[in-house]
C-alpha cells in the first residue's frame, strides 16, 4: 500500500475530529444542530472528536513513517481545520451533509491500488 492511501482517510478523520470537538461547543453546536448539547452529549462529542484525531494522526504515521508522518499530520490538521472554519463561516447548517459525503469518499484511494 502507499501512502497516499492513508492520507485521505487521515484528512476525513481530522475534518470529523474538528467537527466533532465544535459540536462539543455551545456556539457551534447552536449554529450546527440548533440548541446546546447536554452534558453527555457534549462529552461524547468531546471523546469522539480526540478519538478521531487520534485516528488521523496513526493514519498519517501508518502511511508515511514517523519522520514524515509527522510533518503530514500537521498539514493533514491544517487542511481539515482550514476548511471547517469556512464552512462554519460560511454554511453551518450544511456541514453534516458535508460531512457525510465526504465519508462516503473514504474509499476513494482504493482506486489507485
Amino acid at each position: 500500500m502507499t501512502a497516499a492511501m492513508f492520507t485521505w482517510p487521515a484528512c476525513i478523520a481530522a475534518w470529523t475530529g474538528f467537527l466533532a470537538l465544535a459540536l462539543a461547543m455551545d456556539r457551534h453546536h447552536d449554529q450546527i444542530l440548533g440548541g446546546r448539547p447536554r452534558p453527555v452529549r457534549r462529552r461524547v462529542f468531546t471523546l469522539a472528536g480526540w478519538s478521531l484525531l487520534m485516528a488521523a494522526a496513526a493514519g498519517a504515521v501508518l502511511g508515511w513513517g514517523w519522520s514524515i508522518g509527522l510533518a503530514a499530520l500537521w498539514g493533514v490538521l491544517s487542511l481539515a481545520g482550514g476548511a471547517l472554519v469556512l464552512a462554519l463561516s460560511h454554511a453551518p447548517r450544511r456541514l453534516p451533509r458535508i460531512t457525510l459525503a465526504l465519508i462516503a469518499t473514504i474509499w476513494l484511494p482504493l482506486l489507485f491500488l
